[in-house]
């Protein structure tokens, strides 16, 4: 929520096991991570997908129109 993103924005999503490869990482410009509460440990990628999908659309400039 309070990283800066830059639109046009790409959402890389690695899988549950590995995330993304060191090279990809390290290609990006912003690298997130969701907190987690409570006794779970991870997302599915579906819904870490959908949550990332979310906070960057929402926080997007408005388009006219």
């Amino acid at each position: 929520r309070d990283s800066p993103v830059r639109y046009p924005a790409l959402i890389l999503m690695g899988n549950e096991q590995a995330g993304l490869t060191d090279e990809l990482a390290a290609a990006c410009d912003l690298n997130v991570k969701i907190p987690m509460r409570g006794r779970a440990d991870s997302l599915n990628l579906a819904v870490a997908t959908g949550i990332m999908v979310y906070a960057v659309t929402d926080a997007a400039p408005a388009q006219p129109g």
